[in-house]
């Protein structure tokens, strides 16, 4: 049969974020004269379903915590040659950051903490910046050589406020060193040669 084109997505419900913006965040790209240079105009199920899912982050990175993806409709021409997506959107409402907090283990104290990451009361909830948060939370730990600290974030927005209470939660696990450093594929410079040139040793703190 045909091979089929996407030539045309829309999105419905969409008020707070332009058609625009939430077009450059999919990978379903309607079909245009270059379309062989960046791909547009394929069709592909597994993408739609994961197009749904980049909806909604970008609504999350703009505090709308609650946007959901109600449903995206695919339909085709009869000839199943042409393809159209239309994506309905529940935007819903925008949240604030009421309260962040981090529950820890020694080390650092929690301002110490909340004076690195960039999330506070009073800003939009913005979910990359928690994710960046989560990430320098654990380097944090990592530099103590607790590289395998687990932080887990805890999300509780109120529906009624708009307000969301943020809390890391922090296991740092145990301290990791370095049993054996092994080199490989140096033929013309010795081991230790190039050990004199590493910050690490046997035996070291990882970090």
């Amino acid at each position: 049969g045909p091979r089929a084109r996407l030539v045309h997505v829309e999105f419905r419900g969409n008020k707070k974020v332009s058609d625009r913006l939430v077009r450059s965040n999919i990978f379903s790209r309607e079909d245009w004269l270059f379309a062989f240079s960046d791909g547009a105009g394929r069709y592909h199920p597994d993408a739609v379903e994961n197009d749904k899912r980049f909806i909604e982050r970008l609504y999350q990175n703009h505090g709308y915590l609650m946007a959901t993806v109600v449903k995206a409709d695919v339909s085709f021409s009869d000839d199943r040659s042409q393809v159209t997506i239309i994506f309905t959107i529940h935007e819903g409402e925008q949240f604030y950051l009421d309260d962040v907090r981090v529950v820890t283990e020694d080390l650092f104290t929690e301002q110490e903490i909340l004076d690195r990451i960039d999330v506070h009361p009073g800003d939009v909830y913005v979910y990359s910046k928690v994710a960046q948060a989560l990430e320098i939370i654990k380097a944090l730990w990592g530099e103590k050589g607790y590289i395998f600290a687990d932080v887990y974030p805890q999300v509780k927005p109120d529906e009624e406020s708009k307000k969301v209470s943020l809390v890391f939660q922090v296991h740092k696990g145990e301290k990791l060193f370095a049993r054996r450093i092994t080199i490989m594929g140096n033929k013309k410079t010795r081991d230790k040669v190039i050990r004199r040139q590493l910050d690490i040793l046997e035996g070291d703190l990882v970090t």
